[in-house]
């Protein structure tokens, strides 16, 4: 007879959202993509021993964009933006990115 084990049993946190639009191809060159990405979180302030907020929000959204110079360089420029929830419920921006990268093959 085998010996039976209790488990702890955790509830599990719900999927989060995540847009993905697919990649437009403008062409065989160059491809746009965006993703986004909201949290809503809300809390039971009872459950908990130190203050806590009820409620927790942010969206995350991103872009990128690369274009084929040639068939060993690409070029990619992408944006990022990240927005909190505000203590007057509104998302507002908590910071952004801008990036440019040249990917290239080195030839001997």
């Amino acid at each position: 007879m085998r010996p039976s084990f209790s488990r702890s049993v955790r509830p599990r946190a719900p999927p989060i959202p995540r847009p993905r639009l697919p990649r437009s191809n403008f062409s065989a060159r160059a491809f746009l993509r965006l993703i986004g990405q909201y949290v809503d979180t809300r809390r039971d302030a009872a459950l908990y021993l130190s203050a806590i907020a009820r409620r927790d929000a942010s969206f995350t959204g991103s872009a990128l964009f690369a274009f084929k110079l040639n068939w060993q360089t690409v070029l990619f420029l992408g944006y990022g933006d990240n927005r909190a929830l505000s203590e007057q419920e509104t998302l507002e921006r908590s910071d952004r990115q801008f990036f440019l990268k040249l990917s290239y093959a080195l030839q001997r």
